[in-house]
């Protein structure tokens, strides 16, 4: 048995998956560690998991937008503020204290992949995301772009794609470089580098998707499912290890026992048959919810009384906006996502990753009204490309034309075949995460850089 240390990353869906991967880890035979943000405490201790607390990378530096109102402590330069503000001292505490067998550092934890290497264990870092880098036939995933089709999905259009992003990320740097008077996060990750050893010309990359960088050869296991990427070669070293989904997780702040009644209630109504569908509306952490799209949605339920609506609203959604609801619109302040999608047939979401492979664990088709930020436009032309689900347009669908979408989703055997194959793929990845750990520590060596 190995005692494995896992860092996550500042949201809550980092917590979940890579949690989730802990867990994996555990009933593997192995000892597992968490290492989270403060903010994560409380629900650490609502779970009952091993963990310890450090400072995550993407609060703002000491100096950031501000470097020309506030002058550094005597005795030191802004860089070394910034540098100290990383609290890195408390992380190699960490290490210290649980003596780990392996690392696993979720990847935009990027002070802590410049110091693990100094750690002399094995070492790799942990994705959420389908590629990232750029390869042969992969369009940036903050695009909605699928490729073959069209002039953005040719070979030329991918090209110029990236190369815009390229640039701007070029402009960007320089832009935060004079913003900050030199202690902008990139240079930032450089003057730690020269302090830790670690060949950031070499193994750092600047014009990636990634934001301020990523990595050439690190080993990388990323949480999603390999059948779903779009066709090319791999980079190196990055191993699809299968979504994570951390099914005995506890979210007392999303239910109380109220929200699990009621729940319970519309549950069994379904099993008794006054409904014959359940409809999942997840509602995004972070996007604003179109509320003109919601009542489109609500009016579908008004033409379909056997069917069940279940929405969430979120932080940014309130009751009086959507007006009066038919009875079987159930709505929630927030929603214990498992245990709706355990009984759902269909869910709309704005093409999060972590609810996509929670849909696929439940084999729920979706219905993609795509955000347009992150990594979601990536996930919904997945999607797409693969046939589980359908793309909506939250601009152009009518009322007709979304209750003909939730209709699909229930009996088109394209969608229901091509969700069964993916469903069948996810069983199968199962043991590619505890093979890929168990090579790491069969090693026994740091990574080579």
């Amino acid at each position: 048995m190995a005692h494995i240390l896992l860092v996550t990353g500042s949201f809550r869906g980092s917590l979940n998956r890579i949690g989730g991967f802990g867990a994996y880890l555990k009933k593997g035979g192995h000892e597992v560690t968490l290492a989270v943000p403060a903010h994560f405490q409380p629900l650490m201790e609502e779970r009952g998991l091993s963990y310890r607390i450090f400072r995550p990378f993407f609060p703002p530096t000491p100096h950031e937008r501000t470097w020309w109102k506030k002058q550094p402590a005597k005795g030191k330069t802004r860089m070394q503020e910034a540098i100290e503000a990383l609290d890195i001292e408390r992380f190699d505490q960490i290490v210290e204290e649980i003596q780990p067998d392996l690392l696993l550092i979720d990847m935009e934890q990027h002070h802590l992949v410049s110091k693990a290497p100094s750690y002399a264990i094995p070492f790799a870092l942990l994705l959420g995301w389908y590629t990232i880098w750029k390869r042969p036939g992969i369009p940036l995933i903050h695009r909605h772009t699928i490729p073959g089709e069209g002039f953005k999905g040719s070979s030329l259009g991918l090209e110029l794609s990236w190369l815009k992003h390229q640039l701007k990320k070029w402009l960007r740097n320089r832009k935060y470089w004079l913003r900050d008077g030199g202690t902008d996060r990139l240079s930032l990750l450089k003057a730690l580098a020269k302090q830790t050893g670690f060949p950031f010309q070499k193994e750092a990359e600047k014009y990636q998707w990634l934001i301020p960088v990523s990595y050439k050869t690190l080993p990388v296991l990323t949480t999603v499912l390999e059948e779903l990427e779009f066709p090319t070669q791999n980079r190196p070293n990055l191993h699809y290890i299968g979504p994570m989904v951390y099914l005995d997780r506890k979210e007392a702040d999303f239910t109380n026992e109220e929200i699990e009644r009621r729940l319970d209630e519309l549950f069994a109504e379904k099993q008794a048959g006054k409904y014959s569908k359940c409809i999942y509306w997840a509602t995004s952490s972070i996007l604003s919810t179109e509320i003109s799209l919601l009542k489109r949605i609500i009016a579908v339920m008004q033409r379909n009384p056997d069917w069940l609506l279940i929405l969430g609203m979120g932080k940014k959604l309130k009751a009086e906006q959507l007006g009066k609801l038919p009875s079987n619109v159930a709505l929630f302040p927030f929603l214990p996502q498992l245990k709706v999608l355990a009984y759902a047939d269909c869910c709309f979401h704005h093409g999060g990753i972590n609810t996509l492979n929670e849909c696929i664990h439940f084999k729920v088709p979706c219905i993609i009204y795509s955000g347009g930020v992150m990594d979601g436009p990536g996930v919904t032309a997945r999607i797409a490309y693969h046939k589980i689900g359908i793309v909506g347009d939250a601009n152009k669908d009518r009322t007709s034309d979304i209750e003909q979408h939730i209709q699909r989703t229930f009996s088109d055997p394209e969608i229901l075949d091509h969700m069964e194959r993916v469903y069948n793929a996810y069983l199968s990845s199962r043991g590619k995460g505890l093979a890929v750990v168990e090579k790491l520590l069969d090693s026994g060596q740091p990574v080579k850089i």
